[in-house]
């Protein structure tokens, strides 16, 4: 994904500097690059709306549906409505030898996560480390979608006020997940350094946006680390608010207790976060620690009926009250049992 970015973000700014460098009509420019610019990532790169251009001032480039795929197949890897690219004169007279530019936004790009795999894997290794350009006016992106394997990520609005390699530029991000229903944000000091992007400290926050009383998603706010390399990275710690109503009632004394769970979260695996995720909560003296993964327990909040969620680990707490029975130093081993129909 890293490179991938990258090598769009290069290939603008090649693409912004020759059209405007040379100023050619955008629509001829337009095709021409983008067809040098496709055989340069063994892509096809295609720019059906308007193309506008401005040579008056601040040099700037506007694409319009603008679709990414590998020759030859039917799903695009990218697209968008709309991307805006502004540089200075200096990167034009550079002609790309300076990777400098003011500002880039995209207007509703759907991002295909298999897709966009599927190119990264058929690349052949690059021989020197991965140039990121500058942007001194930040990046936009209005209205994004991240498509995944049985999952998608909606209503994405995202912004830097700037941006250079090394140096932290404060990152905003927000986003809905359909089913079932939640927004999400994340905010913190993102950094680009030896390939790999970093939020550190990142504030995360979740809200459901169903029904209180039958709301499977708990509000909760979480801060931490958070890392996207060759593997995505979390390390995040904070607490749920209330336990959801829809979730297993509690036992006594749990069920009366009014504090909050806290919890840490510790993941390294897919970007996409089909691997295992290790969690540990704390609710009072109540205490638990295992592992689970997060498509599972999205089935289950989402529809699964199984009272019980699809995670693993240990329960100890020094008391419970069950069915007019006081229990004393009780410890419960959950294990995921596979459906026989698998």
């Amino acid at each position: 994904m890293l490179l991938y970015i990258a090598s769009v973000l290069l290939a603008l700014l090649l693409l912004a500097a020759l059209a405007l460098h040379y100023a050619m009509q955008p629509q001829r420019a337009t095709r021409f690059l983008l067809a040098r610019v496709g055989a340069a990532l063994d892509l096809e790169i295609t720019a059906a709306g308007k193309t506008e251009y401005q040579l008056h001032g601040l040099p700037t480039l506007v694409l319009r549906d603008v679709v990414a795929r590998e020759p030859g197949t039917a799903t695009p890897l990218l697209r968008a409505d709309r991307i805006f690219l502004s540089l200075p004169w200096s990167t034009l007279r550079a002609r790309g030898a300076v990777l400098e530019a003011t500002r880039i936004e995209l207007d509703a790009p759907i991002l295909d996560l298999p897709a966009l795999q599927h190119w990264l894997a058929r690349r052949p290794p690059s021989p020197t480390p991965v140039r990121m350009p500058s942007l001194s006016a930040g990046a936009l992106v209005r209205d994004g979608v991240v498509i995944g394997d049985g999952w998608r990520l909606g209503d994405l609005q995202a912004e830097v006020p700037s941006f250079a390699p090394g140096v932290a530029s404060r990152l905003a991000l927000k986003g809905t997940y359909p089913e079932p229903p939640f927004s999400f944000a994340v905010s913190g000091p993102l950094r680009w350094n030896a390939g790999t992007w970093s939020l550190a400290p990142a504030r995360v926050s979740v809200r459901g946006q169903g029904e209180p009383d039958t709301d499977p998603i708990p509000a909760l706010e979480a801060r931490g680390d958070v890392a996207l390399g060759e593997h995505l990275v979390l390390r995040l710690h904070g607490g749920i608010e209330a336990w959801p109503a829809a979730w297993p009632a509690l036992p006594e004394p749990l069920a009366s207790s009014r504090s909050p769970v806290a919890f840490a979260l510790r993941y390294r695996g897919a970007v996409d976060l089909d691997d295992t995720a290790f969690l540990q909560l704390q609710h009072d003296d109540t205490a638990f620690d295992g592992s689970f993964r997060l498509r599972e327990v999205l089935a289950w909040a989402g529809a699964d009926p199984n009272p019980l969620p699809p995670v693993e680990g240990t329960l100890r707490t020094p008391r419970l009250d069950v069915a007019g029975a006081t229990l004393q130093g009780v410890s419960v081993q959950l294990e995921v049992v596979a459906d026989e129909a698998d």
